[in-house]
């Protein structure tokens, strides 16, 4: 994957996080109903970037 994750390795290898996978962000599947639960029953909805509508 990208380069950038040989600095994040050594971090966790650091940390002793052993349990992790990189996975490409394009192959995660969010269905529209997740979507509608954050719009219609989270006040946040629109705040982060992690959130609806920004993923």
């Amino acid at each position: 994957m990208a380069s950038g994750h040989a600095a994040l390795d050594e971090l966790f290898q650091t940390k002793d996080y052993t349990d992790y996978k990189w996975i490409n962000p394009k192959e995660i599947i969010v269905s529209q109903w997740a979507r509608m639960k954050c719009m219609f029953g989270c006040g946040e909805y629109g705040n982060n970037a992690s959130c609806p509508p920004n993923v």
